[in-house]
């Protein structure tokens, strides 16, 4: 055998070999980088046997705390240098006043639970089970988040309201970052995202953050994205309705904060917003209240 064949034959050998280490590495699924206290179990950030931080014990059952966060008021200059921004979010500059909103998403606990908005007995069961009450709670409708949070004496948030509630940054005149917890890049420890669900396009690799995932995360398992004033889960896991106003002035409802199947980094960016026909009860979509500074 010559040199040159022996070339050709181990250079075919090496791509074979990169060829079938890629497609290993796509079908495999990927660790999911979770909290302290939880278990990366099924693409996803689970509950163990012990309760994790942020969460807490409630009628034998780990749920997240009925926890308000104050955001103050600020003035926001809102100026997007992102390319992937281009032509989506017009420049503005506005007031916000102080308000408080939820510290967690709402979770199928707080959706589901006796005393809740929505009581379903079967549903809590399965859930409690399954150690899966603090999922965050998706396919919620527009008029479902509005029923949500009217029952907990609160409202959904306009979308500059979420935007100031996002910001890294605090402050009477709050410079906006990218991200909650800053500027720096998405990963996977930070937010539940670059997950890819069936039920959104099941013809697609999955994400870079983990194997396909039937429905959201655990509510506050990703403290490295928390927000400056601690709330948690902005970016990712579910998208949250907001109520944002087109340019002649008309109220009309967008969602915030990317999600879950989320697989570019620029749907947890502060300016992404997502129009969702109100009706659907998507599952990547779920819901936050925020509560009138008293």
């Amino acid at each position: 055998m010559n040199r040159r064949l022996a070339g050709a034959i181990a250079a075919g050998a090496l791509a074979f070999i990169a060829c079938a280490a890629i497609a290993l590495r796509r079908s495999a699924p990927r660790e999911t980088s979770c909290g302290v206290g939880f278990e990366a179990r099924g693409g996803r950030c689970a509950v163990g046997a012990m309760c994790p931080s942020p969460l807490t014990e409630k009628d034998g059952a780990c749920v997240p705390p009925e926890l308000r966060v104050r955001v103050p008021a600020a003035h926001l200059d809102l100026a997007v240098a992102d390319w992937e921004a281009e032509g989506k979010y017009p420049p503005a500059s506005v007031d916000v006043g102080a308000f408080a909103i939820d510290a967690f998403e709402a979770s199928t606990y707080s959706f589901h639970c006796a005393t809740c908005p929505f009581p379903n007995a079967a549903v809590i069961a399965a859930a409690k089970s399954d150690r899966d009450l603090s999922r965050a709670k998706g396919s919620v409708s527009l008029e479902d988040a509005k029923t949500y949070c009217t029952a907990r004496k609160g409202r959904l948030p306009t979308e500059h309201e979420w935007i100031r509630a996002a910001t890294a940054r605090s402050g009477a005149n709050a410079s906006l970052t990218r991200y909650p917890w800053g500027d720096t890049g998405a990963v996977c420890r930070r937010a539940a995202w670059g997950f890819l669900s069936p039920s959104r396009d099941a013809s697609r690799e999955q994400g870079a953050c983990g194997g396909i995932m039937e429905g959201p995360d655990t509510v506050g398992a990703h403290a490295g994205g928390d927000s400056a004033f601690g709330i948690h889960d902005l970016a990712g896991n579910v998208a949250e309705w907001a109520l944002a106003k087109d340019e002649s002035g008309r109220e009309r409802a967008v969602v915030k904060g990317g999600s879950y199947v989320s697989n570019v980094a620029s749907e947890l960016r502060f300016w992404w917003r997502a129009s969702v026909d109100p009706s659907a009860r998507e599952p990547w979509v779920g819901a936050r209240c925020v509560y009138d500074d008293e």
